[in-house]
């Protein structure tokens, strides 16, 4: 059971819900752009020997797929980001909303 005050307020909210709702879109045109640049590497017209022409495909595929999996992890990142830092403006901005009845005797 969570116990929020009436009168808390709430932290405004900042950029992590501007890059909260860009994301799905930041996913899809990445995933776009990738299948893009698959597709012009693979389509190509490549000019030289074959051994050649397949071996520079291969690094270029694998490019691609490393850069595919840096951007994914980076979305990645960026969500628990945004959601870690929503959870933590949440309705309380203090540590909690217990008021301590010594706490004028810490001092």
């Amino acid at each position: 059971m969570v116990l929020i005050k009436k009168n808390s307020t709430r932290y405004p909210s900042g950029l992590e819900w501007r890059l909260f709702k860009k994301l799905p879109h930041l996913f899809l045109l990445g995933i776009s752009g990738f299948g893009l640049l698959w597709m012009g590497v693979n389509y190509w017209p490549w000019d030289g020997p074959v051994q050649e022409v397949s071996a520079t495909i291969g690094r270029l595929e694998f490019a691609l797929i490393g850069s595919l999996i840096f951007y994914l992890s980076m979305l990645v990142a960026v969500f628990f980001g945004c959601v870690m830092v929503m959870i933590m403006k949440g309705p309380e901005y203090r540590a909690d909303g217990i008021e301590l009845t010594d706490s004028d005797s810490l001092k």
